[in-house]
């Protein structure tokens, strides 16, 4: 038994009892490693390391299948592939927290100066690249708008719900992605207005 899962007979042959299987396990798994991750983020990491453990299991042979202890193959692979889980997650947010304070500083910087109003022709061309439903799209120029008045520019802030996050970015992808456009909308807009002023 791994944990509560058991991970034998027909879940060894139909991939559909194996995931049930595997989710049984992981779900325990993930939360003992990621103890202080909210439940979209531990549901994330099982998601992401049952597609793993699948691909992994697909690869072995029959005879390798019939001769390794199953139970410890899939336990290595989770266990290698939640800590590869949680070192991007430590770097990702490493990253974010790290511009998000370039982002204040350069906000503080040009707050009392900075009369600019967001140029929204440009920042449409490049939110348009990110190929986004409208409901995500819509969530997605909150945060970059949110972004940019911080930043100084002349504007209102839009207002997120709780609602809207739950339902379109519990992950908080949308989010990380709005920093990217913010840096994309500030070098385009500067490109933009140096070619109008020749």
């Amino acid at each position: 038994m791994l944990f509560k899962a058991d991970i034998s007979g027909d879940a060894l042959t139909d991939e559909n009892k194996l995931c049930e299987q595997l989710y049984i396990f992981l779900y325990d798994y993930v939360r003992r490693r990621l103890t202080y991750e909210n439940s979209a983020e531990i549901e994330d990491c099982v998601q992401d390391t049952i597609m793993f453990l699948i691909s992994r299991y697909r690869k072995l042979t029959p005879e390798q299948k019939a001769h390794i202890n199953i139970e410890q193959f899939f336990y290595n692979r989770a266990n290698s592939r939640v800590s590869f889980y949680l070192r991007n997650l430590k770097k990702e947010r490493g990253a974010i927290r790290e511009y998000s304070n370039d982002l204040v500083l350069l906000g503080n910087v040009e707050s009392n100066n900075n009369e600019e109003y967001i140029n929204m022709p440009c920042l449409n061309k490049v939110l348009d690249k990110y190929r986004l439903d409208n409901n995500r799209y819509n969530i997605f120029k909150k945060f970059v708008i949110n972004k940019l008045v911080s930043l100084g520019y002349n504007g209102s802030v839009e207002e997120i719900t709780y609602e809207e996050l739950d339902k379109y970015d519990h992950n908080n992808v949308l989010d990380i992605l709005s920093y990217s456009a913010v840096d994309e909308y500030l070098v385009k807009s500067v490109k933009e207005a140096g070619e109008l002023d020749r």
